[in-house]
């Protein structure tokens, strides 16, 4: 039943319609997520960002979208140091600097876990891919995933 700006449901009954069809602002429209429980130790000695396989795409419904990033490795050991941060199909996300997702160094956090939450907003409806790059400091060994740790990458899309 229509009440001037209301539409009422009554109980026992469902709103539906085609995909896409009932959106509204805020709404969660997908989540997608890379999740490895135990992957066993991997590890990089290049200075240079490498790409981790921690990655995950998400197509977006619409342009002018959110795509909310949540990043996560519960446990890294660097025998110098090490960086992480996050790219987006390719190249480092826009804005990141270089403690995005986090920097150990043997001197003070050298086992810790490392994190990060970052957005971004759609400009058209093409796939996006996300993934977890790192690189140790001047030299060593970085073990971004220390054995029996785990990894998850998760894309949610947000209406806006």
């Amino acid at each position: 039943a229509s009440h001037g700006s209301t539409i009422e449901i009554p109980s026992g009954h469902k709103l539906t319609g085609a995909e896409g069809s009932i959106v509204a602002p805020g709404q969660v429209l997908q989540c997608v997520q890379y999740y490895a429980a135990n992957p066993g130790a991997s590890s990089t000695t290049s200075t240079s960002y490498v790409a981790t396989g921690i990655k995950k795409s998400i197509t977006p419904k619409a342009s002018g979208n959110l795509i909310i990033v949540q990043a996560s490795i519960t446990m890294m050991y660097a025998a110098s140091s090490g960086y992480a941060k996050l790219y987006m199909n390719g190249s480092v996300m826009s804005g990141a600097g270089n403690y995005q997702m986090g920097y150990m160094n043997i001197s003070h956090n050298n086992y810790a876990g490392m994190m990060t939450q970052a957005q971004h907003t759609t400009t058209d409806t093409s796939a996006l891919e996300f993934e977890v790059y790192v690189r140790v400091g001047a030299s060593g060994t970085f073990t971004y995933i220390h054995s029996n740790a785990s990894a998850a990458l998760t894309l949610w899309e947000i209406a806006q």
